[in-house]
């Protein structure tokens, strides 16, 4: 697992990791997952038991575009917000599936949103210098939300977003 993190509805936690194997030990290539799994305040799991993985948030994607044929999961986030979890990654591949990507899930992790880009896709979002963006956090108000990002060049990013853009 990589890029662990936590976040609580008030009464239970969620914890998600990224999962995936490397290929050619190279960071970019290889199948990469987003699971989760809810938490009590006592430290059990909930609605599951230990032997399993969790729930799939984000399957591996592939993409016929993508250098590897795969979009790789980068730099986790998870944060919650009016009843819904939020996870957002990264991709950082050197093509056009580079981007920052979430998907917005109820307290309990039934209902998931497709995985969606939020900035990236095809390149038609990001600056054209932007290049290979990591780090994703997110900051919630009461009609927004803002989600800021980093990249390897230094520059910082970010576009506010609606609930309406999971939907």
């Amino acid at each position: 697992p990589r890029y662990t993190q936590i976040a609580s509805d008030g009464t239970n936690y969620v914890v998600s990791w990224i999962e995936g194997q490397l290929h050619s030990n190279f960071i970019g290539s290889g199948f990469f997952t987003v699971y989760a799994r809810q938490v009590d305040s006592f430290g059990q799991l909930v609605n599951s038991n230990a032997a399993q993985t969790g729930v799939e948030i984000a399957p591996h994607l592939t993409s016929t575009q993508s250098t590897f044929g795969v979009v790789s999961k980068d730099f986790l986030d998870l944060s919650y917000h009016e009843g819904s979890y939020l996870f957002l990654w990264t991709s950082k591949s050197y093509d056009p599936a580079m981007g920052v990507y979430g998907v917005s899930a109820s307290s309990d992790l039934t209902n998931l949103s497709p995985p969606t880009a939020i900035a990236g896709l095809n390149g038609d979002t990001l600056r054209g210098d932007m290049r290979q963006p990591a780090l994703p956090v997110a900051s919630h108000s009461d009609a927004k939300t803002f989600v800021l990002w980093s990249s390897i060049n230094g520059w910082i990013e970010g576009w506010f977003i609606g609930g309406e853009h999971f939907q």
